[in-house]
């Protein structure tokens, strides 16, 4: 399994492709939102940019999102100033096929 704690670089603003991401993140919420009116709730799965974040915890009421890697985590509280509650749930298994 990759350690995505080592992936974190590629959201900390500075990556080739955060224009073209930056477009797509935007594009992406819009479109959910306007397919899930009158829902309150939202579950996303992966904080990656914290784009998508922004745009849907202020437009759902219960916003939640659940990311394995912690350095992502941080890395987004540091950027945003989010308060985030986090809870380390992450199982130490290896799985070989």
């Amino acid at each position: 399994m990759q350690d995505l704690d080592a992936q974190v670089k590629t959201y900390e603003g500075s990556n080739l492709y955060d224009f073209d991401n930056n477009i797509q993140m935007n594009w992406y919420p819009k479109r959910v939102i306007h397919h899930s009116k009158n829902l309150k709730s939202m579950l996303e799965l992966g904080l990656g940019h914290g784009i998508s974040t922004n745009i849907f915890s202020a437009n759902f009421q219960n916003y939640n999102v659940i990311d394995a890697s912690q350095a992502v985590i941080d890395n987004f509280k540091a950027r945003t100033g989010f308060h985030i509650e986090t809870l380390n749930a992450r199982p130490s298994y290896n799985v070989n096929a």
